[in-house]
């Protein structure tokens, strides 16, 4: 038969172990993906008896059982379709930014094309009997149409590729 102090001494070692986990927990409250902890306690119960005996009912003191991480599957289910949703929003940004980019004025895009075809137009009109800017102007008028063409094109895949991102998210 156990003593009292045998009882006693197993519930302080338990609720030492016990209050350690709950210091882990305070200590790392800050720390990123840490999660609390849980100490379960169990009795610890006395001898079954024999086939002639009676069981003793009285119990031998405490332990911990376990420890357990503590989660809410809610926050983290909510994290991981949040994640993603930054996923997929990071993709269209990307694309977008890529759009921007073939947008964006630089020297050999749209507007650029534009004013210099415009440009040759009116060298052509200040001096329509030379044969020079009429050559200059034809060939800014082809660099217009390759411009306009490539263009097309980028925004043409761009599309594609949207689209397709779309598709994927659904």
């Amino acid at each position: 038969m156990t003593s009292l102090f045998d009882v006693g001494k197993s519930a302080i070692q338990a609720y030492r172990q016990s209050l350690a986990v709950t210091g882990q927990n305070i200590a790392n409250i800050n720390t990123e993906g840490y999660m609390r902890r849980e100490a379960n306690l169990q009795e610890v119960t006395a001898s079954q008896g024999g086939i002639t005996s009676i069981a003793n009912q009285a119990g031998l003191g405490v332990r911990v059982a376990n420890i357990k991480r503590s989660f809410d599957a809610f926050l983290t289910d909510s994290k991981l379709a949040a994640n993603a949703n930054f996923q997929r929003m990071d993709s269209y940004v990307k694309q977008l930014e890529k759009i921007e980019t073939a947008l964006l004025p630089s020297d050999a895009d749209l507007g650029t094309q534009i004013g210099n075809f415009f440009r040759s137009l009116g060298d052509v009109s200040a001096a329509p009997s030379d044969l020079a800017p009429r050559v200059v102007a034809l060939e800014q008028g082809r660099s217009l149409a390759a411009a306009f063409n490539s263009t097309f094109l980028q925004l043409d895949n761009f599309k594609k590729a949207t689209i397709a991102q779309m598709q994927d998210a659904m």
